[in-house]
């Protein structure tokens, strides 16, 4: 008998995240089938009368500190593409509405009742934003009549570790507004590919193969030296050392004497009373002279540490 495992997942949960990129491995070395469940974690605390564990300040913080030294080990991305897709129904180009209602229901999660009343409505479209996930449409591809749009969104699974590091995107276009995100922005970034539709006069679309398609480029990794649980350490380190001194700011850096690597970078700015609102990585941005204020420390890394 063939062995399976079922994975309910919630695709916005960072630890869903990180077991969903170790399962396939193995399962293939178990010999069993993965079988993917899709669901809303937050339904379920609320049908239960649960709250998220994240929301106890306790074990939220031991939950940021864990993912992290988790995607360290699996050697998780700190930042990734995820894929999300819109789906556009035109009832007119629908072969078989009834069995393509029934698939659409069932994939999307849309009562068939409310689907089946839209789609004799008489609009030429029906659309549903959702976001819905590559699992939930791959059945709907090939359907004639549905309409799949792919979107994108940055997805950080260690959350705010290393966040002023690796930045983020602008929320006007997709591309990058800060940190690495922002300078490294060409070599991130891929070329989007193109396709040529036709389009008769009752709206139904077909494949043009005499059109050129442009098949899209997938843009570059770029792999960091960036220890997680260093990361981690120095974070920590630097609030408290903040909250006892009583600072303004700070800086924490972590290098390895042997090859100059950066294997850690934490930055406090704006003072204790407005709660350190800024977190930008000043080491780069601010000049300050060493001297006193630096202390060298031998072994596996070499700590240059200030307090203003």
């Amino acid at each position: 008998m063939t062995r399976s495992v079922e994975f309910f997942f919630d695709v916005g949960s960072p630890t869903a995240y990180l077991a969903w990129t170790q399962l396939p491995t193995l399962c293939r070395q178990e010999g069993a089938d993965l079988v993917l469940r899709p669901m809303l974690l937050g339904g379920v605390f609320q049908a239960t009368g649960n709250v998220s564990p994240v929301t106890v300040p306790a074990k939220g913080r031991y939950m940021n500190v864990d993912i992290a030294r988790h995607a360290s080990r699996y050697g998780v991305p700190l930042a990734i593409s995820q894929e999300f897709y819109h789906v556009g129904i035109a009832p007119n180009e629908l072969t078989d509405a009834g069995s393509a209602g029934r698939l659409i229901s069932r994939q999307l999660g849309v009562p068939l009742s409310v689907l089946s009343r839209n789609l004799r409505s008489g609009k030429r479209w029906v659309y549903y934003h959702g976001p819905f996930s590559a699992t939930q449409v791959q059945s709907l591809r090939r359907v004639s009549g549905i309409h799949l749009s792919q979107d994108y969104q940055r997805f950080y699974p260690s959350r705010m570790l290393a966040r002023p590091i690796i930045g983020g995107l602008s929320g006007e276009r997709e591309s990058g507004a800060a940190g690495l995100e922002l300078s490294l922005d060409s070599i991130l970034t891929g070329t989007p590919g193109e396709a040529v539709l036709l389009k008769d006069r009752a709206g139904r679309r077909y494949d043009s193969p005499a059109r050129v398609i442009r098949e899209p480029v997938a843009g570059n990794d770029v792999v960091l030296t960036i220890d997680a649980e260093l990361q981690e350490i120095a974070e920590r380190g630097l609030d408290d050392a903040l909250s006892k001194m009583d600072a303004e700011g700070g800086d924490v850096v972590f290098l390895d004497p042997n090859n100059g690597e950066l294997l850690a970078l934490a930055s406090r700015q704006g003072g204790r009373r407005s709660g350190y609102t800024s977190s930008r990585a000043s080491t780069f941005t601010d000049p300050f002279e060493p001297g006193s204020t630096a202390i060298s420390r031998r072994g596996s890394s070499s700590t240059p540490y200030r307090l203003r």
